[in-house]
């Protein structure tokens, strides 16, 4: 996992408190109910296998983006990150393609949506009944913004939005701060080598930085070690 390089991260005391913990959530392989092996006519062995020399695999792996971190979702489906904020309200955002938005001075700020037709976004917010005390998630599908710039802690999910199911409604959690968001599903028609050159293109906004932590009465500030 790769760390933005930004240049000074400042929050609250009460904020910061989150930084030990972790954002953690599954992304299994999408269910399939039947999957029937297509019979291969002794005529057609030769244009079978021509197609299968040059078949590029998939897999259900997927690249996940949140807060300046890049992951992989490993061989169990599993994907965590450093939790940096007290906030229990998450975006999701489902799409191929990104490109980053920066600040005057030369930060990365955001992430530009590059297809906003193949691009699907979902608010995934943490409540508590007041009834029972339980804690569940609710996932919702939302609008993009008006300008196609989402902010820089928006989770992304690099796949086609057909190809990455994210189920809507409830799921029961609990009020650990180790936080485990509803799981996701992919799809094997998920193309690892277009993923993989897509995080060729985007990795140089990537690298490993050393932190150092000032703390003083009000605030606690990470600032990058020269």
């Amino acid at each position: 996992m790769k760390k933005l390089s930004f240049i000074l991260l400042a929050c609250v005391v009460g904020n910061c408190r989150a930084q030990n913990y972790t954002i953690n959530f599954y992304i299994y392989p999408y269910p399939i109910e039947h999957l029937g092996r297509k019979k291969i006519d002794e005529r057609d062995g030769p244009k079978y296998a021509l197609k299968n020399q040059f078949y590029q695999p998939t897999d259900n792996r997927v690249y996940v983006l949140y807060n300046g971190y890049l992951t992989r979702s490993d061989a169990s489906g599993f994907v965590s990150f450093p939790r940096k904020t007290k906030h229990e309200e998450f975006l999701l955002l489902v799409t191929e393609s990104i490109r980053p938005t920066f600040a005057l001075d030369n930060t990365v700020h955001g992430w530009q949506i590059m297809d906003p037709k193949h691009a699907v976004m979902y608010d995934i917010t943490r409540y508590q009944d007041p009834e029972t005390g339980l804690y569940y998630w609710k996932a919702m599908e939302t609008t993009l913004p008006e300008n196609y710039i989402v902010p820089i802690h928006t989770i992304t999910a690099v796949g086609k939005p057909g190809d990455v199911y994210v189920p809507l409604g409830i799921t029961p959690t609990t009020k650990e701060p180790n936080l485990v968001l509803p799981p996701i599903y992919a799809k094997q028609g998920l193309d690892r080598v277009k993923q993989a050159l897509f995080v060729i293109n985007i990795k140089q906004f990537f690298q490993t930085i050393a932190t150092t932590s000032q703390i003083n009465q009000q605030s606690i500030s990470t600032i990058i070690r020269p």
